[in-house]
């Protein structure tokens, strides 16, 4: 059974979280001026390693070659003195090799 939970973040430019496979990240906002991630998740699911990246405004996002960054969303904090927007980052080597498995008919996995 899926449920929402929620994980502490850190205001860094990139933390790893630990979070059960297959979690649906759905927002990070803050709560008591401390970044909160909910996800979705399986609980019984094994956990993976997320990287979240958190970069201010004006502040310079790089194009780091072989990642691929999914926003999350945007969140302020001091007031709103200080505004960050959230992204996931991804590997897109891995990212690609896992949709071109998926693309594979099956018998080309197993023995006949």
């Amino acid at each position: 059974m899926k449920s929402i939970f929620k994980y502490t973040l850190e205001t860094t430019g990139k933390q790893v979280v630990k979070l059960p496979k297959e979690a649906e990240i759905l927002t990070i906002q803050t709560q008591f001026e401390e970044p909160q991630l909910w996800a979705l998740v399986n609980p019984e699911n094994e956990p993976e390693e997320r990287t979240i990246e958190i970069f201010g405004t004006g502040h310079p996002v790089h194009c780091d070659m072989g990642v691929e960054r999914k926003y999350i969303s945007t969140y302020q904090l001091s007031g709103g003195n200080y505004v960050v927007s959230c992204f996931r980052a991804a590997l897109l080597a891995l990212l690609l090799t896992v949709n071109y498995m998926r693309s594979l008919p099956l018998q080309n996995f197993c023995k006949t």
